[in-house]
């Protein structure tokens, strides 16, 4: 019987499979007749998954052999390698300079009712640059997510559109380094000021398409037969003037200032809250509502492929914060940066994210040189930069870290509509991309783009 099982297999792989080692379990044998009878431990073919590798029977049933999955891959079950799928968090800025058109900078565009940005704003150009991008599926299938500055939204009834506000920061915001979990919290209540696209829950969906329904250039509100007091009472929709609309097709618009940085600390504290989930209690499945995540035998959640998913944010901006604008600012952009990526205060290099070293007075500095060329405020670039490198927060809030107390590690790129020396910074103090003059060279954001998320460069080994 041995014999026919592996002629099979042999069949099937062209060439015989080495043969594996035998387990420990394998060594006592029966004694019949004086000849040794080998009882199969498997079933020959049958596979599943160990320490995130591909465990599969061998071909006479005596042993398992473990064959490790491509980098950016795992073995979580059913004996399948599965990609670790990076999240990618777009923030397009929204500031009012965004309506600027691009071949004449002093001229601002409007477009017709209810003010959509017109065709050759930098907004509108933007959005047509990102349509490109997520066109076509990429091979490595990001999941998506998308973030503006915070606005408030009013409805325009004559135009059936919207008109926006910005409020520089969301309501409530009591100017802590950290925001409230729970779901009656500030934090939660108002996010939706800023976040209009989450990453998708659902293991089936990527979260392209409700991020291109925000940039087609197309926008839809109408009236319900609901009264409300506020937005709470619209299931989704928009109260105005106590009645309820019903967003049929949404759009990002621009108006107002440049916060920056204090958005990008949203961005770290939705992750926080709603899709870094690791530690939360949890008796199933169910309780752990964030993408590739599951209930360990511990009851607490975790990422399988946790070691090795990527999570990006890309910034898309045509200008400086005018909000947080001290290099000793918590919230300023370049903090907010090293902060996600690196980290901020450390006691060694431990402290630190990958690549980055804990220099006296004990704060973390990115791997590499800092980009040159440029200054503010009267003082030359090394003279900032190392305040800025010497900055630590003062209430504790150093790294990004999970409930079970896993640091976040998240790279921060930027494609810069001007070409700024701080935004050169940002994406150093980030450990990501830096593409200038994106809308004057489309093409090679697209290359360099595909090439951020496709490329198996800088790809990691999955690991238990």
């Amino acid at each position: 019987m041995a014999l026919l099982l592996l002629s099979a297999c042999e069949f099937l792989y062209d060439t015989a499979p080495p043969r594996p080692v035998l387990p420990d379990a394998v060594d006592s044998v029966e004694i019949h007749h004086g000849e040794d009878i080998f009882e199969p431990v498997c079933v020959p073919g049958s596979v599943t998954c160990e320490d995130l590798q591909v465990r599969f029977c061998a071909a006479d049933g005596m042993g398992w052999n473990l064959s490790p999955c491509p980098p950016g891959w795992g073995c979580v079950e059913d004996g399948v390698c599965r990609q670790a799928h990076p999240r990618v968090i777009v923030l397009v800025d929204t500031s009012g300079s965004m309506l600027l058109d691009t071949e004449s900078p002093g001229r601002m565009e409007y477009g017709g009712c209810g003010s959509i940005e017109a065709k050759g704003s930098r907004l509108a150009e933007s959005k047509r640059l990102f349509r490109r991008l997520f066109a076509d599926p990429l091979p490595t299938e990001p999941r998506m997510g998308l973030f503006r500055f915070p606005q408030r939204v009013f409805v325009d009834p004559e135009c059936e559109t919207t008109q926006v506000v910005g409020i520089g920061r969301l309501t409530g915001d009591d100017n802590r380094h950290a925001t409230p979990g729970e779901r009656g919290g500030w934090f939660r209540r108002s996010l939706n000021e800023a976040l209009l696209a989450p990453l998708p829950v659902s293991a089936h969906e990527d979260g392209r398409a409700e991020v291109l329904r925000w940039l087609n250039g197309e926008e839809l509100v109408r009236p319900t037969n609901r009264a409300c007091v506020d937005d709470s009472e619209c299931t989704g929709g928009l109260c105005w003037q106590r009645a309820c609309y019903r967003v049929v097709e949404p759009e990002l618009r621009a108006a107002g200032t440049t916060p920056l940085g204090r958005t990008i600390f949203y961005v770290g504290e939705y992750l926080r809250h709603s899709v870094l989930i690791d530690g939360r209690p949890c008796a199933r499945d169910s309780d752990c509502p964030s993408q590739g995540y599951r209930c360990g035998e511990n009851g607490r959640c975790f990422d399988p492929l946790g070691s090795c998913r990527l999570n990006h944010i890309v910034i898309l901006s045509d200008g400086e914060d005018n909000h947080a604008t001290g290099p000793t600012d918590f919230f300023h952009p370049l903090n907010q940066a090293r902060r996600l990526r690196y980290g901020l205060g450390c006691r060694g290099d431990f402290d630190c994210g990958e690549g980055a070293t804990c220099e006296p007075p004990g704060t973390c500095r990115p791997p590499g040189e800092p980009p040159t060329g440029g200054g503010r405020h009267g003082a030359p670039d090394p003279e900032r930069l190392a305040v800025l490198l010497a900055y630590t927060d003062p209430e504790g809030y150093q790294r990004l870290y999970t409930e079970g107390g896993r640091a976040a590690q998240i790279e921060l790129h930027v494609l810069d509509v001007t070409d700024s020396p701080d935004n050169r910074l940002l994406a150093w103090l980030g450990g990501g991309e830096y593409i200038s003059g994106v809308l004057e060279h489309p093409e090679a954001v697209l290359r360099a783009m595909e090439l951020l998320f496709d490329s198996k460069e800088g790809t990691r080994e999955c690991v238990p």
